[in-house]
Parts: C-alpha cells; structure tokens; sequence
C-alpha cells in the first residue's frame, strides 16, 4: 500500500463473554473509540448497532491495512511496525492502553471500495460519499 492511501473499512464487532452487555458497551464502545479516532485522525462513525447493543459496526478510514486496524483494536499502540519513529518513542513512553475486546468477542474488518450499495442506511451512504 502508498504510504499516504487512505482505506475505509467496516468494523463489524460481536461482544460476547459473561460480563453484562450494559457494562460491556459503556466499558468497550468508549475504548473502541478511542482506538479508531487515533487510527483514522478522528475519522470514523457508527454504522449500525443492533437492538440490543450486542453488535456493532464502526466505518474507518486510514492509512493502514486491515490487519492492523484489527491488532489496534486488540492491543491498542503496540502495532509499531507501521508507527512512525515519534509515534513509537511517544507510545514507548505512555502509560497502557487497555484493549477494549475481551475474551469471547467476535470482530472482522472489511474494506469497502468504491462500488458499495445500500438499503436503509443513509447515514452510512451519506459518510461514504463524502469521504
């Protein structure tokens, strides 16, 4: 990949474990967050979530591949082969980031190209045609 392409992806997250899904949204959804505006310079937005709250999904765009978008998502800040010299130094120095997936939750990262189609989801149409 050019250093300077930038990919969208669909973040498609399952939380599973025994921990109650009410503690696990307001505990994992905020880090989540956190993770993907870092990713993507603060540019992402929520696709969808289902009635419970049990999935989620999350529309990114980034420079990195998919694989790291995923190892950002388990490990928060310790993918540093794709970091810059000053990013690695910066999170060397950083405290821990916890992850915000658990044991049990179920995540795919999908990148979405320029031919896309939708039904009932213009937030999601509206985002991608203006990225």
């Amino acid at each position: 990949m050019e250093e300077n392409q930038q990919n969208i992806y669909l973040i498609h997250i399952r939380f599973g474990g025994d921990q109650p899904l009410i503690e696990r949204i307001s505990e994992s959804v905020t880090l989540i967050k956190a993770a993907l505006s870092k990713i993507s310079e603060n540019n992402f937005k929520l696709a969808y979530s289902s009635k419970g709250s049990d999935t989620i999904g999350f529309l990114v765009k980034t420079r990195l591949d998919a694989g790291p978008v995923l190892g950002q998502l388990q490990n928060p800040g310790k993918s540093e082969w794709y970091m810059s010299r000053k990013e690695i130094d910066a999170a060397q120095n950083a405290p821990p980031t916890p992850s915000p997936l658990r044991a049990g939750d179920t995540v795919m990262v999908f990148k979405i190209g320029d031919d896309f189609s939708e039904n009932g989801f213009g937030v999601v149409r509206s985002w991608l045609e203006h990225q």
